[in-house]
């Protein structure tokens, strides 16, 4: 609810207002849209922004006037639906600070006149059904868990990745970065799962490499690495030097073989056409292929940097669209969630094994219903 108390305004801004994502989640009101939304009062004609972070449990809205008119008066702005996931209480609070202006305001030509917000708070008594657990603790065996899987141990800060029946370990920073996208949760599997050492990991094919005590830049080339012969090579590839990674780890680096081969677009290359915002990912195939929702994009990727803008000229056959990774949990707007594994979506049987693979409701990624059908429900994990 906004009230003006008699003021004439021409904007408002709600960034952000938080909740717990672990017991409530926001109904998305607008399912044709990517991402989530709240569903927008008509107080003033333009929406600027409706976004809703899942992840972190923050709504983020913003409206405004248009022509130089105002508004007077009060009203609804915005209706929030959640649907509970968890039982608790969470608190629904406004980031505000009087005399801030980075934070929730209400405006007239640039001046915030907000002096107060009135916070609440949403209990939910129990919890939604859920199958009976069973009598005993169940066994979590390595299996449970597909390749592609990251994760950790409590006592141990190493960054692995499962890659068929061993585990890989991250070493460096920067390869981190690389291979795992700020959204991606890592999973802390319990001490009894253990795999059998795998080598250390290294950058993604299609990934601008150098060390960070050698100017000499590489191009990864599956599990090689490529020189280039010179500067204006480097450019007429349509690569760019902020692309580049620089790995502090000197010795991965050298024990990367070199190839001198001539040049050929590398399988993981990212990239885009001049007048198409569509991304591609190149696959072993030599196949381009797209990204349905930015969110799917960063499920994979680090970030944007690493996608290049190749010539029209320069093209590739259509192949499969991206779906979800494995090893991660996701949802659409119905309360299940899901484990991905092998491409398939599978439900879990009790909350018992869930919680004992080491999986929290605050690491469920929730995508658009489309997403999700992109993929076959399986068996319970179980």
């Amino acid at each position: 609810m906004l009230d003006t108390q008699g003021q004439g305004i021409d904007g408002v801004d709600v960034f952000s207002l938080n909740y717990n994502p672990a017991l409530l989640q926001v109904v998305d009101a607008n399912a044709s849209q990517s991402g989530t939304q709240i569903n927008a009062g008509s107080l003033m004609p333009i929406t600027v922004v409706n976004t809703v972070l899942t992840t972190s449990g923050r709504i983020q809205f913003s409206q405004t006037s248009s022509g130089g008119t105002t508004f007077t008066g009060n009203g609804v702005l915005a209706r929030v639906s959640f649907r509970a996931i968890a039982g608790g209480t969470s608190a629904i609070n406004f980031d505000f600070t009087p005399g801030s202006t980075a934070d929730s305001n209400v405006a007239v030509n640039g001046a915030d006149l907000l002096t107060a917000v009135t916070n609440g708070s949403i209990t939910v008594q129990g919890a939604p059904p859920s199958p009976t657990p069973p009598s005993s603790t169940p066994t979590v065996r390595p299996d449970h868990y597909p390749t592609g899987t990251i994760f950790k141990y409590a006592n141990n800060p190493t960054v692995y990745m499962k890659e068929g029946d061993v585990a890989r370990p991250i070493t460096d920073f920067t390869v981190y970065l690389n291979q795992v996208p700020a959204g991606r949760h890592i999973i802390t599997v319990p001490s009894t799962v253990t795999f059998p050492q795998g080598s250390v990991v290294g950058l993604r094919s299609g990934t601008l490499i150098r060390a960070s005590n050698n100017p000499t830049v590489y191009l990864m080339v599956g599990n090689q690495k490529r020189p280039f012969a010179s500067e204006q090579e480097f450019r007429n590839l349509s690569y760019r030097f902020d692309q580049v990674y620089t790995i502090n780890d000197v010795n991965l680096v050298n024990s990367i073989p070199t190839t001198t081969a001539e040049f050929v677009r590398p399988f993981g290359t990212l990239f885009k056409y001049a007048n198409d915002p569509t991304v591609y990912f190149l696959n072993s195939q030599r196949q381009k292929v797209g990204y349905t929702t930015i969110e799917m994009y960063r499920i994979w990727n680090a970030t944007l940097r690493d996608v290049i803008t190749i010539p029209s000229s320069e093209t590739y056959p259509t192949g499969p669209i991206a779906i979800f990774p494995n090893g991660i949990l996701v949802k659409g707007s119905a309360p299940t969630v899901y484990f991905t594994f092998n491409g398939i979506l599978r439900p879990f049987s009790n909350q018992t094994l869930f919680s004992a693979m080491g999986l929290r409701f605050d690491q469920v990624h929730t995508f658009t219903d489309p997403d999700v059908r992109l993929h076959g429900v399986g068996n319970p994990m179980e």
